[in-house]
């Protein structure tokens, strides 16, 4: 009992002091909590079409490897 409560205050040593240079480095990096999605565009029809397309090159070659 006494290794497996000094193996955890370790363990939870390790994680923190881990976790505070995580945080430091997020903070240089220009991290402010919000994260940004940079692509404003919708789905177009041509998308659909490419979509399908590849499904059918997969389906086919699995139809053929069968």
């Amino acid at each position: 009992m006494k290794s497996t409560g000094t193996v955890g205050g370790i363990l939870f040593m390790r994680v923190f002091d881990k976790s505070q240079r995580l945080w430091q480095a997020m903070l240089c990096r220009g991290y402010d909590g919000n994260i940004r999605v940079s692509y404003e565009r919708s789905l177009m029809h041509q998308d659909g079409l490419l979509a399908i397309l590849g499904f059918g090159i997969i389906l086919s070659g699995w139809l053929v490897g069968r």
